[in-house]
Parts: C-alpha cells; structure tokens; sequence
C-alpha cells in the first residue's frame, strides 16, 4: 500500500492507493495510524485508489476513524458509488463526511470548518455532492 499526504486548506489529504491486506496492516499501523492520531486537525481520507481491503485492513481503519472523531478531529472519506453507502452505513450515518471525489471532499471539509457552531466533519452523505 501506498499512502501520499499533502496539506491544503487547513486539511490533511491522504491518498491510500493499492491493497490493506494483512501483510500491510502492520505497516499502517507502524507508521500511518500513530502520526494521525499524534496531529490532531481535519482529515480526508481518499480510498479511490483502494484495489482491495481485507477485512481487517476495514477494522484498522475503521479503529482510526472513531478514534479520530472521538478526539474531535472532523474526518471525510473520498468514496463513490455503491462503496459510499457502505462506508456510510459501516461507520454509522453521520459520523464521517463521504464525498465522491477529493476536490469535492476537500471543497465539503474547508465549508465545514466555517459553519459556526458546528464540528465539521460530520453527519453526512453531503448532500451537495451525491449523485455526483
């Protein structure tokens, strides 16, 4: 697996590109999972990339994303189609932001983090976005 990570906006960007099969979950979790937890802020998570996730790579992320929003970091997930809902419907409705592309993904964070009142990140299948 390949993880690329850029800053934009006030919002850290990572492209997962490849598998999260078991042989790559250590390696994640080495390297990925603790810096993110470390650096507290707004995360989108691009999985368009993604070939194949084993069932514990989705445990693993998952993990990180509760994780994530339970310290208040808002998270968005780039994932179309019928994998959005899936997405959706894993995490639990409202709980990260799913989003069909990572301009799109990073346009939804940056008008999130300027709705006062409100911790951004969550509650949605964007509604501005579906369809898309």
């Amino acid at each position: 697996m390949e993880v690329i990570s850029y800053d934009i906006s006030g919002i850290r960007v990572l492209r997962l590109r490849g598998r999260l099969e078991e042989a790559d979950v250590a390696g994640f979790m080495r390297q990925v999972y603790p810096d993110l937890l470390s650096r507290p802020g707004v995360f989108l998570l691009n999985l368009e990339q993604m070939e194949q996730v084993s069932a514990y790579g989705l445990a693993v992320l998952h993990d990180l994303l509760r994780k994530l929003g339970r310290e208040g970091s808002p998270v968005g997930l780039v994932v179309a189609g019928q994998p959005a809902q899936d997405w959706a419907t894993l995490m639990g409705e409202g709980q990260v932001g799913i989003y069909p592309s990572e301009m799109a993904g990073i346009q939804g964070m940056v008008s999130l983090q300027k709705r006062p009142g409100r911790r951004s990140g969550t509650g949605l299948l964007d509604p501005d976005c579906q369809g898309s």
